[in-house]
């Protein structure tokens, strides 16, 4: 019997600059009007922005499906952003990460919130993303430290502008990998990254109400975390690993 590998709890090297939690769902009131002022007064928020997109009509977004999920408002706790749209709910954390345990609980304390109100009719899915850019020694511009491999016979393709989205279905999730073979990032205090970028999304869709996805959100999220984790792991090469100086409990 295959004794699964041991993942690492944490990285000396974190090539981390940004994780994302989303749930998408349906609901009969404009949920991202109600919601703003109920998060930022429950939570303790210290900020709230409207964003560009709020100022699209609402038949327009509400019937677009590249902006049905756009956030229209956003709201600061801590250094955690709630983004919202009238179907959707994103918690982001950017660099540096504060690790699962602060995230998820985070996360907790949103859809807690949320519950609330009372607004959402059905949960349609839910995902976590993290975006990871590789600028550390180790990963290189032709693609060293990862397993995940490009052949294109007879044809000379710079690696740097290799760019790809890839599917991979492990019931009940869905992977989506993107890959970027030249990236420059921003961090929030100002330094830039750039390296090779790849983000890991992983998807499980829902039909439940919203009382049936919080009798058991956080068993469904750790369950999503570590699909998404070892999934990544399996992305990168032991020389790669090595070169983000993994630590074990």
């Amino acid at each position: 019997m295959e004794t699964a590998a041991k993942l690492p709890v944490r990285l000396g090297k974190s090539p981390l600059v940004e994780a994302l939690f989303e749930l998408r769902f349906t609901s009969h009131l404009p949920a991202a009007s109600i919601l703003s002022g109920l998060l930022y007064t429950s939570l303790k928020c210290s900020e709230i922005v409207r964003l560009p997109h709020a100022d699209i009509p609402d038949q327009i977004r509400q019937t677009d499906p590249n902006l049905i999920y756009m956030p229209v408002i956003r709201l600061k706790k801590e250094n955690f952003h709630i983004n919202l749209s009238d179907r959707s709910i994103l918690v982001s954390v950017p660099h540096p990460y504060v690790g699962w345990n602060r995230f998820q609980k985070t996360i907790l304390e949103v859809l807690e919130a949320v519950a609330s109100a009372n607004i959402i009719d059905r949960t349609e899915r839910f995902s976590l993303k993290y975006i990871d850019i590789f600028d550390m020694a180790g990963f290189s511009a032709d693609g060293k430290g990862f397993t995940l491999g490009f052949n294109l016979p007879a044809i000379n393709v710079m690696h740097q502008s290799i760019q790809g989205r890839f599917e991979v279905r492990e019931n009940p999730w869905i992977h989506v990998i993107g890959y970027f073979g030249e990236a420059h990032g921003k961090l929030p205090d100002g330094t830039s990254k750039k390296g090779i970028m790849m983000d890991v999304d992983t998807i499980e869709f829902l039909n439940s109400s919203y009382t049936e996805f919080m009798e058991n959100a956080k068993s469904k999220l750790d369950e999503l975390h570590n699909s998404n984790k070892k999934l990544f792991f399996k992305l990168i090469s032991e020389e790669g690993l090595n070169s983000l100086e993994p630590k074990y409990e």
